[in-house]
């Protein structure tokens, strides 16, 4: 499958999951593609430039590339995941799973999490699992470079790496903000992850 272009005005540029649960799989020869999605709205938080999960939605994502997916929001506000968005204990599992932003003008206009943001208001019941994927050339303008971690949100990544991710602030690849937001690393590579701090 490939998803192209889409817009959405506040969340979910492609895919917007609410209170339910979403498969998402290609093959190592033919990966599913989201390319070029994006959220674009004036005066409001806008989330997920690909894909959202709200409401205790969850996902499966499997041999899948995110390429150049992006969100704008105007004024004081911003994105929130350049890609894929996490909200009110949401989670799911990627396995085999790139991540690629750009930096050209007007992509990835994203304030937090350029490739993915991790947003639960409350103790989630089960952690989102990264295996096997790669975040590279993503761009914030706040924090995380790849991954915003907050709240009560729980992340394990094994096998994973982390290049020419940059940020305006903090995390050149991985902000953690709440001392109840957790995320574990095993075997992952971080190289050439930037912030302008």
């Amino acid at each position: 499958c490939q998803f192209s272009g889409n817009k959405a005005g506040l969340s979910g540029g492609a895919v917007s999951c609410s209170k339910g649960r979403l498969y998402i799989s290609g093959t190592e020869q033919s990966p599913t593609v989201f390319e070029e999605n994006s959220v674009e709205t004036s005066g409001r938080t806008t989330r997920g430039g690909a894909l959202l999960l709200a409401y205790a939605s969850s996902v499966e994502v499997e041999y899948t590339n995110f390429k150049g997916n992006y969100g704008i929001a105007t004024g004081n506000y911003g994105t929130e995941g350049g890609a894929v968005a996490f909200s009110e204990t949401s989670y799911g599992s990627f396995e085999h799973v790139s991540f690629v932003g750009t930096k050209e003008a007007g992509k990835n206009a994203v304030r937090n999490g350029a490739h993915v943001s991790m947003d639960n208001t409350s103790n989630p019941a089960q952690s989102t699992t990264f295996k096997n994927c790669s975040f590279t050339k993503g761009q914030a303008s706040n924090v995380a470079g790849a991954i915003h971690i907050r709240e009560y949100s729980n992340i394990s990544l094994e096998n994973c790496s982390f290049a020419n991710n940059t940020t305006s602030n903090f995390g050149g690849a991985v902000h953690i903000n709440n001392k109840n937001a957790q995320a574990n690393f095993t075997n992952c590579t971080f190289s050439e992850n930037s912030t302008k701090v």
